[in-house]
């Protein structure tokens, strides 16, 4: 189980917990009513695509689409991306028409390879 706390979140992203917080109610992906409730690789992605997205101007700007775009920009291709939607989707209980928003959005952004 590769899940973290808050704090240790905090401490990974160099922000404070207020800032997780706010992350949170954005939309970072996160485990529930769970303490350990943060997997560092889908944080470290939506905190990448939270602050690199701006300039693309996407039409959605929802946890899932700025968490993919992360991944999007470290190189992953259309495929992987579907798998970790998929991963994301169990804990967040993101729908199929969430996922397929998200991946269009990237896709018809040309943000996306395959």
């Amino acid at each position: 189980d590769d899940y973290v706390d808050k704090k240790t979140m905090a401490e990974y992203l160099d922000v404070s917990s207020r800032s997780i917080d706010r992350y949170v109610a954005n939309g970072m992906p996160y485990r529930k009513k769970m303490v350990n409730a943060f997997k560092p690789g889908w944080c470290i992605h939506y905190f990448v695509g939270y602050h690199e997205s701006q300039p693309y101007n996407l039409k959605m700007r929802d946890g899932l689409t700025l968490t993919l775009f992360g991944y999007a920009i470290a190189g992953h291709d259309f495929r992987s991306l579907k798998v970790k939607a998929n991963q994301i989707a169990e804990v967040m209980e993101y729908t199929d028409l969430q996922i397929g928003q998200s991946l269009g959005i990237l896709k018809q952004s040309n943000l996306v390879k395959g």
